[in-house]
């Protein structure tokens, strides 16, 4: 059994919109990846998803930015989401075509 832990965290980036959803950003997965949320709960699990997704089939992770560098407009919110990829993989759905 393979006990080494894959936990990794990156910077996202929430840009509210009008009606009350949010962008996210994901700026350190494949040159800057984007999804969306109904509110800022939802947006935090699409970005969770996101980076899960992407990350799946990479044998070498893409470095961390420092949230501190990351500069954002005044109503942008930055927060760090981490996730563990050998949970990720093992709890995913795989669906046939």
């Amino acid at each position: 059994m393979n006990t080494t832990k894959n936990i990794l965290a990156y910077p996202v980036i929430l840009h509210p919109e009008d009606d009350g959803n949010y962008c996210v950003e994901i700026p350190d997965i494949n040159g800057g990846t984007w999804t969306q949320g109904e509110n800022q709960n939802d947006a935090l699990l699409m970005a969770h998803d996101a980076i899960g997704i992407m990350l799946d089939d990479v044998s070498e992770y893409p470095h961390a930015s420092n949230i501190a560098d990351i500069i954002v407009h005044d109503s942008d919110i930055k927060i760090m989401v981490s996730i563990d990829m050998n949970e990720y993989k093992k709890n995913k759905t795989t669906f046939k075509v």
